[in-house]
């Protein structure tokens, strides 16, 4: 299809995937900022369970503070907490989570 004059575009194709779903927004995120420096101060850290298990738990280890843990496929608020050591949500089978 083409767009004519006066249509609108209401949705864009794949950027639920890429930007809806926390942990595609996640990896979006960092990709985005890589090598700039100072765009921590606008961003925030994020995590990706089971694929970011070493990489969370050494700065889990380093800064001590509270996280907070959101299922990656949930939303409206369902089954979010937070943490503050790495142990409690290192399990056997580390579900797919998104900290931050």
């Amino acid at each position: 299809k083409t767009l004519s004059q006066g249509h609108r575009i209401n949705q864009i194709h794949l950027l639920r995937d890429i930007l809806w779903r926390k942990d595609a927004f996640c990896y979006t995120l960092r990709e985005a900022v890589h090598g700039y420096k100072g765009w921590s101060n606008f961003t925030f850290p994020c995590w990706v369970l089971p694929d970011d298990k070493d990489s969370l738990e050494k700065q889990m280890t380093l800064s001590k503070g509270n996280y907070i843990v959101k299922p990656a496929f949930r939303g409206e608020g369902h089954g979010i907490f937070v943490v503050d050591s790495f142990e409690e949500i290192n399990r056997p089978t580390i579900e797919n989570y998104v900290i931050q």
